[in-house]
């Protein structure tokens, strides 16, 4: 999901909530803020719908619903180093951005501690920023999902074909989906908008269109919902 300068939403998410809203009679309200308080603002109970990174902490706070799957990938700028992406990150020779409120599980905040102890570690507000960064050398890699930095590449098209994408393995598969407050929300509401969103998302049109806006260099980080059941320990 994107927002502009003067507040206003688009993307595939608020589309989709559009539809939602004709289907359902909810009206939704948006309020932009930086991811980390986003966040925070729904885990405190303050936010009745959010779109994040399925975790133990999220769980308990709100009902989730899978919408796809994700695979965390190390972007770093074309060098003539010879050395590996992954063995420069290990070596400590890359100074990393990632997004500050971000979290993609215990690996990923582990990777995070590592280089925030050896001071090749910066947090920044969005991926616009390291975006910016990287076009004018300010940064040399992020570690994000490559679904979740292709709007802010395409805002800078000049860092398009100097950008390489080495997969993390190591940092496992994300489940994205929807979180519906377990607080803000009555047990009716949160159930009629469960069947709704289960519904729609099961006619396929949200994957399509998440999938269709994103860039051929970012692909090989998405996880379609038919891989996710080995994800979910679904036969």
């Amino acid at each position: 999901m994107e927002v502009d300068r003067q507040g206003a939403v688009s993307g595939v998410f608020p589309e989709f909530l559009e539809e939602l809203s004709r289907s359902t009679g909810c009206r939704f309200v948006y309020e932009a803020m930086p991811r980390a308080r986003a966040l925070q603002t729904f885990l405190e109970g303050d936010v009745d719908m959010i779109m994040a990174v399925q975790l133990p902490e999220r769980d308990a706070a709100g009902a989730f619903l899978p919408t796809h799957g994700g695979r965390i990938a190390l972007i770093t700028l074309k060098t003539r180093s010879t050395t590996p992406p992954l063995t420069q990150l290990a070596n400590g020779d890359l100074m990393v951005n990632v997004v500050r409120g971000y979290d993609y599980g215990p690996a990923y905040r582990s990777q995070l501690e590592t280089l925030r102890a050896i001071r090749r570690l910066e947090e920044v507000k969005d991926t616009d920023t390291i975006a910016r960064k990287l076009s004018i050398g300010y940064a040399q890699a992020t570690i994000v999902a490559p679904s979740q930095f292709a709007a802010s590449v395409q805002a800078h098209p000049e860092l398009v074909d100097k950008l390489v994408v080495t997969p993390m393995p190591s940092l496992g598969t994300t489940i994205n989906g929807i979180y519906l407050s377990r607080s803000r929300l009555s047990a009716a509401d949160r159930e009629r908008l469960t069947q709704a969103i289960r519904k729609a998302l099961a006619e396929g049109g949200f994957w399509r269109q998440y999938e269709s806006r994103i860039p051929a260099w970012a692909r090989p980080g998405l996880v379609a919902p038919s891989e996710l059941a080995p994800v979910l320990g679904q036969p």
